[in-house]
């Protein structure tokens, strides 16, 4: 199922993966508002930018994933 929503408004705790589009400020709102209410196992797939202090799983053509423990 793909859900297309805004997600500083949406809860996440059921989401198994999370593509990010977000600028470098954006991901570090998400990683502080976000990162932790993710169950965990969710992917998050960033397409450029990376979570500050978050190390990421894998790096492939720029964009990071990671997992959340």
């Amino acid at each position: 199922e793909i859900r297309y929503a805004n997600f500083w408004k949406v809860d996440h705790s059921d989401r198994d993966v999370i593509f990010c589009y977000l600028l470098q400020d954006t991901m570090q709102d998400f990683k502080k508002k976000i990162w932790p209410t993710l169950k965990p196992g969710c992917k998050v797939v960033s397409h450029a930018f990376s979570m500050n202090d978050v190390p990421y799983e894998l790096k492939e053509s720029g964009a990071l994933l990671y997992i959340k423990k």
